[in-house]
């Protein structure tokens, strides 16, 4: 599963302009000020994700339908039937 090319891009050179929200750049008005709210949010979303995450998937059943899921997800995006940038923005 992690060997998909979905995987392959490097964590840094992906955008998460998609955290900020219509309002929020229209509010901001600033491309700095916006830089700065998606570099902050997404440091805020990543930490609580690292911190669940523990106990939310140490249990096996849990574990196997997540990769069940992953897996599903990864072969509609193949099948071109999801396209894997729709993902970040449900």
């Amino acid at each position: 599963m992690l060997q998909h090319d979905i995987f392959d891009e490097p964590i840094a050179d992906l955008s998460y302009e998609w955290i900020v929200s219509d309002n929020e750049r229209a509010v901001l008005d600033d491309q700095d000020k916006i830089d700065s709210l998606v570099e902050e949010t997404a440091s805020k979303v990543f930490n609580i994700f690292i911190e669940r995450t523990g106990a939310l998937f140490s249990d096996d059943d849990v574990l196997m339908w997540l990769r069940e899921i992953i897996g599903y997800t990864l072969n509609k995006i193949d099948s071109g039937d999801c396209v894997d940038r729709d993902l970040l923005k449900a």
